[in-house]
Formats: C-alpha cells, structure tokens, sequence
C-alpha cells in the first residue's frame, strides 16, 4: 500500500491530475459548520463521521461542483441533515479552488442556490464573495471535469 501511496503522490506532484479541485469551503451549506473548508491536496480524501455530520452533503457539493453538473441532483431535506435557508448571509453556498495543471494559478468558483423562475434549487456560479473567504477578483467557469459513473 505504501508504494500505492507514494505512486500516487510522485503522479501529483508531475502535474498528472488536470482540472484538479484544491479545496473546497462551506460558508453556508445544509449541515456544515459555517466556513468548513476541505483541503483536497491528497488525491485520496476519507471523509468520517456520525450521521448527520456532512459527508454525504460534501460529496453532492463536489458532484455539483464542475461545469453542467449541479447539486440540486441531491438537494433534499432530512431530519438529521436539514435544509435551512434565510437568504442574504443564509442562501446556501460552497466555492471551491482548483489548477488547470501543474502550472497554471488556482481558480475559485462559487456556486450559490437560488430560485429561478419556478424552480427553488437552482444552483449557478456567482461573483467571488470576499467576506466568504475568496481571493478570487473575478467570476471563473466551473471546472471541468469528466465523470465515469
């Protein structure tokens, strides 16, 4: 396993993995803790906790995370995973970073929830937030990102 893992790493580290997420972070979403931030920087992430915790909504948030994929594929209530929304401050966000390639700068997306026409769950990029955390001076096109599901 170790030479699994330091294959892996040596992969990374050439700038194998195109389009790859950095980090993600929650400044509202579902159950998180406000400002939770994920740091992806192994390609290998092990998400642990009790029910309720976030570790499903973390993985629908990445699911919607590239370009033409969307959250709202996933976005439902629960009892131990509520949905909570009071607007402004409230409306349910994630942005995350990411690198084209080895070379090039991070790029951060954020995607936020809102109602468009007589949909609810609607989820699109929106400008950079800069009290959320963001370095980011521009609105970015999601990442994109070949899914085998």
């Amino acid at each position: 396993m170790n030479k699994d893992i330091n294959d892996i790493k040596r992969m990374k580290e050439k700038g194998l993995f195109k389009n790859y997420i950095e980090y993600i972070v929650f400044p509202y979403y579902k159950n998180l803790v406000p400002g939770t931030k994920i740091n992806l920087k192994f390609p290998i992430t092990i998400l642990v906790g009790k029910n309720g915790s976030g570790k499903s909504s973390t993985l629908h948030a990445l699911y919607g995370a590239p370009y033409w994929k969307s959250c709202a594929d996933f976005w439902f209530s629960t009892e131990v995973d509520p949905i909570k929304e009071t607007g402004g401050e409230g409306k349910n966000r994630f942005f995350y970073g990411y690198k084209e390639d080895q070379n090039s700068e991070i790029r951060e997306v954020m995607k936020t929830r809102m109602k468009r026409g007589d949909n609810p769950d609607y989820w699109e990029t929106s400008k950079p937030i800069k009290r959320d955390g963001m370095s980011a001076q521009k609105r970015n096109d999601p990442v994109k990102k070949m899914w085998y599901i």
